[in-house]
């Protein structure tokens, strides 16, 4: 997935969840960013998303990863 910024990034919400019935039994997952753009973005993030599921990621406040 292109994201914009190099820095880690956190899942913080994904319809996988096990409160909605789903496999992920936690959020807080951290990726960090490759210098390979994508999506028309700098950089990216390898991610595994299963059909039928949303997920929302935002950078690391702290930066640490």
């Amino acid at each position: 997935m292109g994201v914009p910024v190099d820095s880690p990034y956190e899942q913080v919400f994904t319809t996988n969840d096990s409160a909605y019935g789903g496999r992920e039994p936690r959020l807080g997952t951290v990726h960090n960013t490759r210098e390979k753009p994508w999506d028309g973005q700098d950089y990216s993030i390898a991610i595994d998303l299963p059909a039928y599921t949303m997920s929302v990621w935002k950078t690391k406040k702290d930066g640490s990863g």
